[in-house]
């Protein structure tokens, strides 16, 4: 479910676990739209400080 994989991805940017987050963005990345994957991917490039794309 998606919005379980990204509720998932946000719970871990916020504990700043960086695995986590990074295999529950490359989940989203494959089952949801790509405006919301493209969103996530924007909160976690704010919390961990990068510009680089998964």
């Amino acid at each position: 479910n998606r919005y379980i994989v990204d509720l998932n991805a946000q719970i871990a940017i916020r504990r700043h676990d960086k695995e986590t987050a990074e295999a529950a963005l490359n989940t989203l990345k494959v089952i949801d739209d790509p405006i919301y994957y493209y969103h996530r991917l924007s909160t976690y490039e704010r919390a961990f400080g990068t510009l680089e794309a998964l």
